[in-house]
């Protein structure tokens, strides 16, 4: 049996966030907990890597540049589920 902090070691979180602070902030305690954790500014760069890579966690800011995080997620959720 694999305990929760072992668990969380061999996933991945997608962290999209196009203020800097803010993502590395995010960044940080995401690998403080664990995560392996891959941070893009914008929306289409982030889609690209759904398709060649899968995640745990993913956090979205609301208001990104060229598609709102909510969009992001309606057209890319069923990536996230595979």
């Amino acid at each position: 049996d694999q305990t929760v902090s072992e668990f969380i070691k061999t996933q991945r979180a997608l962290v999209v966030e196009d203020e800097q602070a803010i993502s590395q902030l995010l960044k940080i305690n995401l690998q403080q907990m664990g995560f392996q954790v891959d941070v893009f500014q914008n929306a289409q760069t982030a889609a690209i890597e759904l398709t060649q890579q899968r995640y745990a966690l993913c956090l979205l800011d609301w208001m990104l540049p060229g598609m709102q995080g909510i969009e992001f997620l309606k057209e890319f959720r069923p990536l996230m589920k595979q």
